[in-house]
């Protein structure tokens, strides 16, 4: 039986100069095509089966064929001129992963000399409303960063906080500071706790999918003038709130202008991020990273190459490949893709594709949910749904946190060991909700050991239930070890802030509101 992948025309493929003596390569033709919304992607058989099993063998995308001479339009970024007609096929051995609580960590000494495991979580500042997540519930020590998630941009470029009360007024903290000048908010909390936990570095959020929606990035971006006016504005409230850098979220590109002001407005806001380093006197420079999808389409829709150039790490987003904007109930963050129908998308696809465009792996970030896709009136995968439901809170349409999924008689859990997905079904009232599970969790982290990347990254921390045993986020940290963590002390150094408590640290240590773990098996509801 032909094994199929799916990849974007649009792709930018890179020659691939020498390849391990293990590796398979094998010339693609193009099988067929698929047309989504007025978008071509083209579907390319290998000659010879895949392995039997997509868990333990993976298919590492070394290029896309691409050209005229194919018939394919050549659609790739203007600055690639040569493309390679190859796929390789490598071996990757998996060991598995303990079931026991106690995990035997890899070694934190790569070699290339690059230091540990990165350990990302995104924070809304949203998640002091319905879900009661204030900042002092977070375990700071299961991360190495936090994102603080989401700044906007006004038309004119200016990246500002929206959300001010929340952020810089209201008083979260049991001693709060008393200097004159001196910010509160979530923003209090946060430096509290990175002067508390020096290896925990802080980013400022931007975008995000509402924003994003709404197209405050092709408005405020569009011209060089307003490129600068963004770049400055995330260096001043990098200084302003005492952060280590920023995490550029855009959902999506979708052409080659876009691609280009990407491309400029991290060159821009490298540069000034670099400057704001030499003006504190600081020899560590502030981080630059963004938020992006495993969708062939929106990879080749970026210019990958030259977005490479200008950042620290790229945060994957494994996960959304399913919702209320899919035809049929599909897996909703599955790693390995299936030839059924259940999968739309699968994580390690988007992976290879960024490698294949030479993103060093140990710079990709595996992003993991901390949620589920819910879709009701569905007798499973592959199968139609009447609706995705309310979600867990107002808004949150079709999504639901994974410690408030339903549990009891009629709802039975499934775990899928070879896409690396786990669901909870109801087949008597037709509910379906696909997420990850602890064992999945572990599954994931180890491919990502194994594959030799970065590290791993968690949207949402609100989300996660409160026992050791059931903590996502405390899995896949088990699995990593904590001794594995990439270390490095965050910036404290902020002279010129316009907060007097981030210009100078009042030493009032922060309260903090999380648990002790322990092994017993609850619900956090």
């Amino acid at each position: 039986m032909v094994s199929f992948i799916p990849l974007a025309v649009a792709l930018q493929a890179v020659m691939v100069s020498a390849m391990p003596a293990n590796v398979v390569s094998q010339p693609l033709k193009p099988a067929s095509t698929v047309v989504t919304d007025g978008k071509t992607s083209y579907l390319y058989a290998l000659p010879q089966s895949l392995p039997a099993s997509l868990a333990s063998e993976l298919a590492a995308l070394q290029g896309v064929p691409t050209g005229a001479a194919d018939g394919v339009p050549n659609t790739a970024s203007k600055t690639v001129d040569s493309f390679t007609r190859t796929m390789t096929v490598e071996p990757v051995t998996f060991s598995p992963v303990p079931e026991t609580p106690d995990i035997v960590s890899p070694s934190a000494n790569f070699t290339d000399g690059s230091p540990g495991y990165r350990s990302v979580g995104y924070y809304g500042d949203w998640y002091v409303y319905a879900r009661n997540f204030t900042p002092q519930k977070i375990i700071s020590d299961q991360f190495t960063h936090l994102v603080i998630a989401f700044s906007d941009i006004m038309p004119s470029g200016e990246v500002f906080q929206v959300d001010t009360v929340q952020n810089y007024e209201k008083i979260y903290e049991n001693n709060p500071s008393k200097e004159q000048g001196a910010t509160h908010g979530i923003l209090e909390v946060l430096w509290k706790l990175k002067n508390e936990n020096r290896n925990v570095k802080f980013m400022l959020g931007i975008g995000g999918w509402t924003y994003s929606e709404k197209k405050h990035f092709q408005m405020g971006c569009d011209t060089p003038e307003k490129r600068l006016v963004f770049a400055q504005s995330i260096a001043r409230l990098v200084n302003d709130m005492g952060l280590d850098g920023a995490d550029i979220d855009w959902e999506y590109i979708t052409n080659p202008d876009e691609a280009t002001m990407m491309v400029d407005m991290l060159k821009l806001t490298r540069q000034e991020l670099d400057k704001l380093a030499t003006t504190l006197g600081s020899e560590r420079k502030f981080e630059l990273s963004v938020a992006v999808s495993v969708d062939p389409v929106k990879i080749g829709n970026m210019n990958v190459v030259e977005m490479d150039k200008y950042l620290d790490f790229w945060n994957i987003m494994g996960y959304d490949y399913s919702g209320s904007w899919s035809t049929m109930t599909q897996h909703a963050a599955n790693m390995f893709p299936a030839t059924d129908g259940s999968t739309a998308f699968s994580t390690v696809a988007g992976i290879e594709g960024y490698m294949a465009l030479g993103v060093s792996p140990r710079k990709l970030t595996l992003g993991l949910p901390v949620f589920a896709h819910g879709f009701m009136g569905t007798d499973g995968f592959g199968k139609p749904f009447q609706h995705v439901g309310e979600g867990s809170y107002n808004g949150d349409m079709g999504f639901y946190e994974y410690r408030l999924l339903p549990r009891g008689p009629g709802y039975e859990l499934y775990e899928d060991e070879k896409l690396y997905s786990a669901y909870i079904q109801n087949k008597n009232t037709r509910e379906l909700y696909s997420f990850d599970t602890p064992k999945i969790t572990k599954l994931k982290v180890e491919y990502m050991i194994q594959r030799g990347l970065g590290g791993v990254m968690f949207w949402g921390l609100s989300g996660d239930i409160w026992t050791q045993d059931e903590n996502l986020i405390e899995t896949a940290v088990r699995v990593m070890g904590r001794e594995n963590f990439a270390k490095a002390n965050n910036h404290v150094q902020y002279p010129t802030s316009k907060w007097a408590n981030i210009r100078k640290y009042d030493g009032i240590p922060m309260t903090p509101d999380h648990p002790i773990f322990d092994h017993r098996k609850q619900n956090s509801q």
